[in-house]
């Protein structure tokens, strides 16, 4: 009576679209494996991909209520690539305001028309798509690693 199923199912959906930013964040950004090993620039790195992450959100809801699209369906990874192809453009232009404002308002078009199709009750099923290879893991030095010699040799049993 207090939490009704309906309110519970639509708080878990909303849910899920979190937990679907956070997988854009690691995969669209490369943060699956951090490069650094002291926490102190490990915080740095994650601080670095957050701000990284909510500047380009910020142009995903600049170009949809400047051109009027549903934020939910602009493409993160779509916006990122624009990103990636337009910035050049940008460096050569950054001392001239009108052609930086032009451009601007070109890349947030471009950003707000990248939209993701609508899939109604569409699943996302956490899977890997390789199978691990039989490899170790580098876990030493070079010069101190020693392979295990029977990892190569695993065979399917019948």
């Amino acid at each position: 009576m207090r939490y009704p199923a309906d309110k519970l199912a639509e708080l878990y959906f909303r849910r899920w679209s979190i937990e679907l930013f956070y997988r854009d964040i690691k995969t669209t950004m490369c943060m699956e494996a951090m490069r650094t090993k002291t926490p102190e620039i490990i915080e740095k790195e994650l601080h670095m991909h957050a701000l990284a992450y909510n500047c380009i959100r910020a142009l995903i809801l600049e170009g949809a209520s400047t051109h009027q699209q549903e934020l939910g369906r602009i493409s993160f990874k779509g916006a990122v690539g624009l990103l990636r192809q337009w910035l050049p453009h940008a460096a050569h232009i950054h001392e001239q305001p009108r052609k930086l404002t032009h451009w601007q308002a070109q890349l947030l078009e471009a950003i707000s028309s990248i939209q993701n199709p609508l899939r109604p009750g569409r699943r996302e099923p956490r899977a890997t798509k390789r199978r691990p290879k039989s490899y170790q893991l580098l876990t030493r030095p070079r010069h101190q690693f020693h392979e295990i010699q029977h990892r190569d040799h695993y065979r399917a049993t019948a």
